[in-house]
Protein backbone atom coordinates (compact mmCIF):
# COMPACT_ATOMS: atom_id res chain seq x y z
CA UNK A 1 0.00 0.00 0.00
CA UNK A 2 3.02 2.01 -0.08
CA UNK A 3 2.36 3.01 3.25
CA UNK A 4 3.49 1.89 6.86
CA UNK A 5 3.19 -1.78 7.19
CA UNK A 6 3.51 -3.59 10.33
CA UNK A 7 7.23 -4.32 9.33
CA UNK A 8 7.97 -0.42 9.49
CA UNK A 9 6.67 -0.31 13.00
CA UNK A 10 8.26 -2.81 14.46
CA UNK A 11 11.37 -1.99 13.19
CA UNK A 12 10.76 2.24 14.52
CA UNK A 13 10.22 0.66 17.57
CA UNK A 14 13.35 -1.89 17.62
CA UNK A 15 15.20 1.01 16.53
CA UNK A 16 14.24 3.71 18.97
CA UNK A 17 11.79 2.44 21.70
CA UNK A 18 11.60 5.39 23.35
CA UNK A 19 10.99 7.68 20.32
CA UNK A 20 8.82 5.21 18.34
CA UNK A 21 6.58 3.79 21.41
CA UNK A 22 2.48 4.69 19.91
CA UNK A 23 1.13 5.88 16.71
CA UNK A 24 -1.86 8.32 16.75
CA UNK A 25 -4.26 5.72 14.84
CA UNK A 26 -7.52 7.70 15.44
CA UNK A 27 -6.95 10.63 13.32
CA UNK A 28 -7.65 13.95 13.74
CA UNK A 29 -9.77 15.80 10.58
CA UNK A 30 -13.08 13.91 12.15
CA UNK A 31 -15.90 16.25 10.40
CA UNK A 32 -14.13 16.02 7.17
CA UNK A 33 -16.04 15.09 4.02
CA UNK A 34 -14.08 11.64 4.73
CA UNK A 35 -13.38 11.23 8.19
CA UNK A 36 -10.10 11.78 9.18
CA UNK A 37 -9.00 12.56 5.43
CA UNK A 38 -8.57 8.38 5.38
CA UNK A 39 -10.07 7.47 1.85
CA UNK A 40 -9.92 5.27 -0.89
CA UNK A 41 -7.75 6.09 -3.50
CA UNK A 42 -5.98 9.31 -1.46
CA UNK A 43 -2.62 9.06 -2.85
CA UNK A 44 -1.55 9.24 -5.95
CA UNK A 45 1.83 7.30 -5.80
CA UNK A 46 3.84 7.24 -9.12
CA UNK A 47 0.61 7.51 -11.08
CA UNK A 48 -0.85 4.78 -8.83
CA UNK A 49 -3.83 5.45 -6.82
CA UNK A 50 -3.56 4.44 -3.74
CA UNK A 51 -6.32 3.78 -1.11
CA UNK A 52 -5.45 5.06 3.04
CA UNK A 53 -4.90 1.43 4.81
CA UNK A 54 -8.29 -0.18 5.15
CA UNK A 55 -9.90 2.42 2.72
CA UNK A 56 -11.46 4.83 5.66
CA UNK A 57 -11.83 4.85 9.38
CA UNK A 58 -14.02 2.58 11.64
CA UNK A 59 -15.73 5.04 14.16
CA UNK A 60 -12.98 7.44 13.46
CA UNK A 61 -9.95 4.85 14.32
CA UNK A 62 -7.59 3.67 11.49
CA UNK A 63 -8.41 -0.13 11.20
CA UNK A 64 -4.64 -0.97 12.32
CA UNK A 65 -6.03 0.31 15.79
CA UNK A 66 -9.64 -0.53 15.17
CA UNK A 67 -9.88 -4.04 14.35
CA UNK A 68 -9.73 -6.69 17.36
CA UNK A 69 -6.99 -9.11 16.19
CA UNK A 70 -5.03 -6.76 13.77
CA UNK A 71 -2.34 -4.78 13.85
CA UNK A 72 -2.29 -3.22 17.15
CA UNK A 73 -3.47 -6.27 18.48
CA UNK A 74 -0.17 -8.20 17.00
CA UNK A 75 2.19 -5.78 18.40
CA UNK A 76 0.68 -5.87 21.70
CA UNK A 77 1.12 -9.36 21.47
CA UNK A 78 4.77 -9.60 21.39
CA UNK A 79 4.88 -7.47 24.19
CA UNK A 80 5.78 -3.76 22.69
CA UNK A 81 5.78 -0.74 24.42
CA UNK A 82 3.30 0.39 21.15
CA UNK A 83 0.25 2.80 22.30
CA UNK A 84 -3.12 3.87 20.98
CA UNK A 85 -3.11 8.20 20.82
CA UNK A 86 -5.90 10.03 19.16
CA UNK A 87 -5.14 13.34 17.09
CA UNK A 88 -6.95 16.68 17.83
CA UNK A 89 -5.46 18.29 14.13
CA UNK A 90 -6.73 21.83 13.26
CA UNK A 91 -6.64 23.30 10.12
CA UNK A 92 -9.96 24.75 9.25
CA UNK A 93 -13.60 24.41 9.58
CA UNK A 94 -14.13 23.64 5.89
CA UNK A 95 -17.10 25.43 4.59
CA UNK A 96 -17.57 27.80 7.84
CA UNK A 97 -15.39 30.08 9.85
CA UNK A 98 -13.10 29.87 12.61
CA UNK A 99 -16.19 30.91 15.32
CA UNK A 100 -18.78 28.93 13.96
CA UNK A 101 -19.52 25.94 16.01
CA UNK A 102 -20.54 23.66 12.84
CA UNK A 103 -17.62 21.91 10.73
CA UNK A 104 -17.12 20.25 7.78
CA UNK A 105 -13.23 19.83 7.93
CA UNK A 106 -11.85 19.95 11.49
CA UNK A 107 -12.33 20.20 15.13
CA UNK A 108 -10.48 22.65 17.77
CA UNK A 109 -8.11 20.83 19.27
CA UNK A 110 -9.54 19.04 22.36
CA UNK A 111 -12.68 20.20 20.82
CA UNK A 112 -13.71 16.14 19.73
CA UNK A 113 -10.87 14.20 20.33
CA UNK A 114 -8.60 13.98 23.71
CA UNK A 115 -5.82 11.95 24.92
CA UNK A 116 -5.79 11.68 28.92
CA UNK A 117 -2.56 10.84 29.88
CA UNK A 118 -1.07 10.38 33.25
CA UNK A 119 1.83 13.10 34.05
CA UNK A 120 4.15 12.90 37.09
CA UNK A 121 5.34 16.07 38.19
CA UNK A 122 6.96 15.52 41.18
CA UNK A 123 6.86 18.42 43.36
CA UNK A 124 7.06 21.04 39.94
CA UNK A 125 4.02 23.10 40.40
CA UNK A 126 4.23 23.56 36.50
CA UNK A 127 3.48 20.65 33.28
CA UNK A 128 7.21 20.73 31.20
CA UNK A 129 7.34 19.33 27.98
CA UNK A 130 9.51 16.66 29.39
CA UNK A 131 7.03 15.37 31.98
CA UNK A 132 4.45 15.56 29.36
CA UNK A 133 6.05 13.49 27.08
CA UNK A 134 7.47 11.30 29.54
CA UNK A 135 3.68 10.59 30.63
CA UNK A 136 2.98 9.77 26.55
CA UNK A 137 6.11 6.88 27.18
CA UNK A 138 4.70 5.29 29.72
CA UNK A 139 1.50 4.14 28.09
CA UNK A 140 -0.90 5.37 31.16
CA UNK A 141 -3.52 7.08 28.88
CA UNK A 142 -6.74 6.39 27.23
CA UNK A 143 -8.50 8.52 24.25
CA UNK A 144 -11.92 9.27 23.92
CA UNK A 145 -13.96 11.28 21.31
CA UNK A 146 -16.68 13.44 21.69
CA UNK A 147 -16.38 13.46 25.64
CA UNK A 148 -18.09 9.94 26.33
CA UNK A 149 -16.28 9.44 29.36
CA UNK A 150 -13.61 11.78 31.01
CA UNK A 151 -12.36 9.49 33.75
CA UNK A 152 -10.88 6.10 33.11
CA UNK A 153 -9.58 4.15 36.74
CA UNK A 154 -8.38 0.84 35.02
CA UNK A 155 -5.97 -1.71 36.98
CA UNK A 156 -5.44 -5.40 37.38
CA UNK A 157 -4.14 -7.13 40.75
CA UNK A 158 -2.89 -10.57 41.52
CA UNK A 159 -4.70 -12.93 44.03
CA UNK A 160 -3.54 -16.18 45.15
CA UNK A 161 -5.43 -18.33 48.04
CA UNK A 162 -4.82 -17.52 51.38
CA UNK A 163 -3.48 -14.54 52.78
CA UNK A 164 -2.82 -12.77 49.61
CA UNK A 165 -6.24 -13.43 48.16
CA UNK A 166 -8.04 -10.25 46.81
CA UNK A 167 -11.61 -9.98 46.48
CA UNK A 168 -12.99 -8.06 43.77
CA UNK A 169 -14.73 -5.48 45.75
CA UNK A 170 -11.14 -4.03 47.16
CA UNK A 171 -9.85 -4.34 43.52
CA UNK A 172 -12.94 -2.01 42.57
CA UNK A 173 -12.31 -0.04 45.68
CA UNK A 174 -8.81 1.13 44.87
CA UNK A 175 -10.26 2.07 41.08
CA UNK A 176 -12.63 4.04 42.57
CA UNK A 177 -10.45 6.02 44.90
CA UNK A 178 -8.40 6.59 42.00
CA UNK A 179 -11.30 8.22 39.69
CA UNK A 180 -12.86 10.24 42.20
CA UNK A 181 -9.29 11.50 43.18
CA UNK A 182 -8.36 11.60 39.03
CA UNK A 183 -4.78 9.98 40.37
CA UNK A 184 -2.59 7.09 39.56
CA UNK A 185 -3.10 3.37 41.47
CA UNK A 186 0.30 2.79 42.90
CA UNK A 187 -0.34 -0.35 44.92
CA UNK A 188 2.26 -3.40 44.98
CA UNK A 189 0.72 -6.62 43.55
CA UNK A 190 -1.28 -4.39 40.75
CA UNK A 191 -0.58 -2.55 37.50
CA UNK A 192 -2.26 0.04 35.60
CA UNK A 193 -1.85 0.94 31.85
CA UNK A 194 1.30 0.70 30.35
CA UNK A 195 2.58 -1.29 33.05
CA UNK A 196 2.88 -5.04 33.53
CA UNK A 197 2.07 -7.21 36.62
CA UNK A 198 4.26 -10.06 37.39
CA UNK A 199 2.37 -12.96 38.98
CA UNK A 200 3.22 -16.32 40.03
CA UNK A 201 1.52 -19.44 37.47
CA UNK A 202 -1.91 -19.89 38.63
CA UNK A 203 -2.58 -16.77 39.97
CA UNK A 204 -6.00 -15.10 39.41
CA UNK A 205 -5.95 -11.64 38.24
CA UNK A 206 -8.93 -9.59 39.29
CA UNK A 207 -9.60 -6.53 37.05
CA UNK A 208 -11.93 -3.33 38.02
CA UNK A 209 -12.98 -0.59 35.21
CA UNK A 210 -13.84 2.82 37.15
CA UNK A 211 -14.99 5.19 34.49
CA UNK A 212 -16.85 8.64 34.74
CA UNK A 213 -19.51 9.27 31.66
CA UNK A 214 -20.03 12.75 32.35
CA UNK A 215 -23.72 14.26 32.47
CA UNK A 216 -25.19 17.02 30.98
CA UNK A 217 -23.90 18.16 28.09
CA UNK A 218 -20.96 18.08 25.95
CA UNK A 219 -19.07 20.16 22.94
CA UNK A 220 -21.52 19.66 20.15
CA UNK A 221 -23.98 22.51 19.19
CA UNK A 222 -26.67 20.14 18.19
CA UNK A 223 -29.59 19.32 20.30
CA UNK A 224 -31.64 16.86 18.21
CA UNK A 225 -31.82 13.42 19.05
CA UNK A 226 -28.67 11.18 17.48
CA UNK A 227 -29.82 9.60 13.92
CA UNK A 228 -27.81 6.50 14.02
CA UNK A 229 -29.36 5.67 17.57
CA UNK A 230 -32.56 6.80 16.36
CA UNK A 231 -32.50 3.44 14.02
CA UNK A 232 -32.82 1.24 16.92
CA UNK A 233 -35.63 3.35 18.77
CA UNK A 234 -33.17 5.28 21.00
CA UNK A 235 -33.81 9.14 21.63
CA UNK A 236 -30.59 10.90 22.60
CA UNK A 237 -29.13 14.26 21.89
CA UNK A 238 -26.18 14.45 19.76
CA UNK A 239 -24.99 16.67 22.67
CA UNK A 240 -25.51 14.02 25.45
CA UNK A 241 -23.79 11.58 24.85
CA UNK A 242 -24.28 8.19 27.45
CA UNK A 243 -22.00 5.43 27.13
CA UNK A 244 -23.71 2.23 26.54
CA UNK A 245 -21.13 -0.67 27.03
CA UNK A 246 -17.34 -0.86 27.92
CA UNK A 247 -15.18 -4.33 25.98
CA UNK A 248 -12.76 -5.86 27.82
CA UNK A 249 -10.19 -7.49 24.94
CA UNK A 250 -7.11 -9.62 25.74
CA UNK A 251 -4.55 -11.13 23.60
CA UNK A 252 -1.56 -13.86 24.14
CA UNK A 253 1.53 -12.52 24.24
CA UNK A 254 3.87 -14.88 22.39
CA UNK A 255 7.61 -12.99 22.38
CA UNK A 256 9.07 -10.93 19.58
CA UNK A 257 9.03 -11.23 16.23
CA UNK A 258 12.32 -11.48 14.31
CA UNK A 259 13.21 -9.35 11.48
CA UNK A 260 13.64 -11.68 8.73
CA UNK A 261 11.25 -14.29 9.40
CA UNK A 262 8.04 -14.96 7.69
CA UNK A 263 5.63 -13.97 10.49
CA UNK A 264 7.86 -10.47 10.68
CA UNK A 265 6.44 -8.43 7.52
CA UNK A 266 3.12 -8.30 5.90
CA UNK A 267 1.03 -5.94 3.95
CA UNK A 268 -2.94 -5.29 5.16
CA UNK A 269 -4.70 -6.43 2.61
CA UNK A 270 -5.96 -3.78 0.01
CA UNK A 271 -9.15 -5.30 -0.51
CA UNK A 272 -10.33 -4.84 2.92
CA UNK A 273 -13.08 -2.62 2.10
CA UNK A 274 -14.52 -4.66 0.11
CA UNK A 275 -13.82 -7.79 1.81
CA UNK A 276 -13.27 -7.35 5.80
CA UNK A 277 -12.28 -11.25 6.13
CA UNK A 278 -9.06 -11.19 9.02
CA UNK A 279 -8.59 -14.83 6.99
CA UNK A 280 -6.70 -12.48 4.10
CA UNK A 281 -4.53 -10.74 6.61
CA UNK A 282 -0.97 -11.90 6.82
CA UNK A 283 -0.01 -13.76 10.11
CA UNK A 284 2.82 -11.29 10.52
CA UNK A 285 -0.51 -8.56 10.81
CA UNK A 286 -2.47 -10.18 13.42
CA UNK A 287 -3.00 -11.92 16.77
CA UNK A 288 -5.58 -14.61 16.72
CA UNK A 289 -5.67 -14.69 20.36
CA UNK A 290 -7.12 -11.27 20.73
CA UNK A 291 -10.64 -11.11 21.53
CA UNK A 292 -13.48 -9.48 23.47
CA UNK A 293 -13.88 -11.27 26.74
CA UNK A 294 -16.13 -9.39 28.53
CA UNK A 295 -18.99 -6.79 28.07
CA UNK A 296 -20.24 -4.36 30.41
CA UNK A 297 -23.09 -2.39 30.16
CA UNK A 298 -25.63 -0.92 32.16
CA UNK A 299 -26.87 -4.51 33.59
CA UNK A 300 -23.56 -5.42 34.61
CA UNK A 301 -22.22 -1.83 36.03
CA UNK A 302 -22.70 0.14 39.17
CA UNK A 303 -23.12 3.73 39.85
CA UNK A 304 -20.77 4.72 41.87
CA UNK A 305 -22.03 8.45 42.31
CA UNK A 306 -20.68 11.49 40.87
CA UNK A 307 -21.55 10.31 37.31
CA UNK A 308 -18.72 7.39 37.97
CA UNK A 309 -19.08 3.42 36.83
CA UNK A 310 -17.48 0.83 38.27
CA UNK A 311 -17.03 -3.09 37.23
CA UNK A 312 -14.51 -5.72 38.03
CA UNK A 313 -14.32 -9.40 37.20
CA UNK A 314 -11.85 -12.56 37.58
CA UNK A 315 -9.65 -13.96 35.10
CA UNK A 316 -8.79 -17.31 36.82
CA UNK A 317 -5.42 -19.61 37.32
CA UNK A 318 -3.34 -17.75 34.25
CA UNK A 319 -1.00 -19.35 33.18
CA UNK A 320 -0.09 -17.88 30.13
CA UNK A 321 1.88 -14.32 29.64
CA UNK A 322 -1.03 -11.50 28.39
CA UNK A 323 -2.84 -8.32 28.44
CA UNK A 324 -6.40 -6.67 28.82
CA UNK A 325 -7.10 -3.43 27.14
CA UNK A 326 -10.59 -1.21 26.39
CA UNK A 327 -13.00 0.19 24.37
CA UNK A 328 -16.52 1.28 24.43
CA UNK A 329 -19.04 3.36 23.15
CA UNK A 330 -22.20 5.25 22.73
CA UNK A 331 -23.39 2.56 20.22
CA UNK A 332 -24.37 -0.38 20.87
CA UNK A 333 -24.25 -3.54 18.97
CA UNK A 334 -26.10 -4.01 15.68
CA UNK A 335 -26.51 -0.25 14.79
CA UNK A 336 -27.31 -0.18 11.15
CA UNK A 337 -24.12 0.90 9.20
CA UNK A 338 -22.22 1.99 12.35
CA UNK A 339 -21.50 -1.91 14.61
CA UNK A 340 -21.97 -4.89 13.92
CA UNK A 341 -23.91 -7.82 15.35
CA UNK A 342 -21.03 -8.43 18.04
CA UNK A 343 -20.07 -4.04 18.80
CA UNK A 344 -17.10 -3.72 16.17
CA UNK A 345 -17.07 -0.86 14.31
CA UNK A 346 -18.05 -0.39 10.50
CA UNK A 347 -16.39 1.34 7.89
CA UNK A 348 -17.23 4.68 8.09
CA UNK A 349 -17.47 5.42 3.97
CA UNK A 350 -21.59 5.12 5.09
CA UNK A 351 -20.94 8.58 6.34
CA UNK A 352 -18.25 10.28 4.97
CA UNK A 353 -20.21 13.14 2.55
CA UNK A 354 -17.05 12.14 -0.29
CA UNK A 355 -18.82 10.29 -1.80
CA UNK A 356 -22.59 10.34 -1.60
CA UNK A 357 -23.38 7.27 -3.45
CA UNK A 358 -22.52 5.10 -0.59
CA UNK A 359 -24.12 7.02 2.06
CA UNK A 360 -27.17 5.14 4.33
CA UNK A 361 -28.57 7.19 7.27
CA UNK A 362 -31.15 9.52 7.08
CA UNK A 363 -31.28 12.72 9.18
CA UNK A 364 -34.49 13.70 9.58
CA UNK A 365 -35.14 15.80 12.35
CA UNK A 366 -36.50 19.17 11.14
CA UNK A 367 -35.86 22.54 13.66
CA UNK A 368 -36.05 25.83 13.81
CA UNK A 369 -32.41 26.96 13.75
CA UNK A 370 -29.30 24.82 12.55
CA UNK A 371 -28.97 23.42 15.93
CA UNK A 372 -31.88 22.09 16.92
CA UNK A 373 -32.64 20.14 13.69
CA UNK A 374 -30.35 18.70 10.96
CA UNK A 375 -28.00 21.49 9.53
CA UNK A 376 -28.63 22.54 5.85
CA UNK A 377 -24.75 21.76 5.16
CA UNK A 378 -25.10 17.87 5.13
CA UNK A 379 -25.01 15.61 1.90
CA UNK A 380 -28.01 15.40 0.51
CA UNK A 381 -29.04 12.08 -1.70
CA UNK A 382 -32.45 11.89 -3.50
CA UNK A 383 -33.57 15.46 -1.45
CA UNK A 384 -32.76 13.39 1.72
CA UNK A 385 -30.07 15.13 3.84
CA UNK A 386 -27.57 12.00 5.38
CA UNK A 387 -25.69 11.81 8.31
CA UNK A 388 -22.49 12.86 7.31
CA UNK A 389 -19.47 15.48 8.39
CA UNK A 390 -19.49 16.52 11.68
CA UNK A 391 -22.97 15.21 12.28
CA UNK A 392 -21.66 11.99 11.67
CA UNK A 393 -18.64 12.40 14.31
CA UNK A 394 -20.94 13.65 17.18
CA UNK A 395 -23.08 10.14 16.02
CA UNK A 396 -20.21 7.90 16.53
CA UNK A 397 -18.32 8.37 19.98
CA UNK A 398 -15.54 5.84 21.29
CA UNK A 399 -12.75 5.83 23.48
CA UNK A 400 -10.06 3.19 24.07
CA UNK A 401 -7.45 2.36 26.49
CA UNK A 402 -4.27 1.30 26.68
CA UNK A 403 -3.10 -1.96 27.77
CA UNK A 404 -2.42 -3.56 31.01
CA UNK A 405 0.49 -6.26 30.53
CA UNK A 406 0.49 -9.56 32.43
CA UNK A 407 3.73 -11.56 32.75
CA UNK A 408 3.09 -15.38 34.07
CA UNK A 409 7.02 -16.08 35.78
CA UNK A 410 8.59 -18.41 33.98
CA UNK A 411 6.56 -18.07 30.50
CA UNK A 412 7.09 -15.27 27.78
CA UNK A 413 8.48 -12.01 29.03
CA UNK A 414 7.03 -8.91 28.17
CA UNK A 415 10.07 -7.38 27.37
CA UNK A 416 9.24 -4.25 25.94
CA UNK A 417 8.22 -2.91 29.29
CA UNK A 418 9.57 -2.86 32.77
Amino acid sequence: NNGFNIEHLRNFNNAAPRSAFGFETQPGHGASANRGEYSPNRNNIGGVLVDSVGGTTYGGTGVYGAQVGGVWDALLGEGRNFWFFASSDWHNRGSFGPDDRRSTQDFYPGEYQRNYTMVRHGGDTKLRPQTIVDGLRSGNSFASSGQLIDRLAFIACASYTGLAARTNASVEALALAAAQANKDVDVAGCATMGEKLVVRPGADIVVAVVVRDPSGTNYSPYTFNNPSLAQVGIAQPLNMPVLDHVDVIRGLVTGYKTPGATDYAGEWPRTWLANPDMATVPAAAKNTSAAVIKTFNGTSWTSAGGDLLKMSFRIPAVQASQYVRLRGSNLPAAVPYETDAAGNPLADVVTNGGDKTKLKIPCTVVGTTEFNGCPSHLAVVAGQKMVSYDVAAWSDLWFYSNPIYVEVAGKTVVAGVK
